[in-house]
């Protein structure tokens, strides 16, 4: 009795420890007349650090922000954060294959200037 006690509590260590390192990476880059972006997202629970920069024709813009995630239907996230400089950001996402994923940060409008690219590496 104490042999299945001592290995179901190793297993269920074995399990936490597998979850607690599951972390999705995503990264992409989108370029167009007027701006190039470049955006890196890690997404590990229900917190996501999307870190995006656009080269555009007149400077650098960057913002490095960690977000709570909301799913919203259909394809989309509500990331919300009191702390950060943008509050709130609303994600749509269209599946291109298995790894890539095209992104919209806008709720209606679907153009380069809201669009990003991400793969999962």
């Amino acid at each position: 009795m104490l042999a299945i006690l001592i290995f179901s509590v190793l297993i269920n260590t074995v399990i936490l420890g597998v979850t607690f390192t599951q972390t999705t990476y995503l990264v992409g880059n989108v370029s167009s007349h007027h701006v190039e972006k470049t955006v890196r997202t890690k997404q590990f629970f229900n917190a996501m650090n999307v870190r995006m920069t656009q080269y555009p024709l007149k400077g650098v813009a960057s913002y490095d922000e960690t977000f709570s995630i909301t799913p919203l239907l259909p394809n989309g996230n509500l990331l919300t954060s009191a702390e950060n400089h943008i509050k709130t950001l609303y994600f749509q996402y269209y599946k291109l294959n298995d790894k890539c994923t095209l992104i919209f940060k806008h709720p209606t409008e679907r153009s380069l200037d809201y669009l990003s690219m991400a793969c999962v590496y």
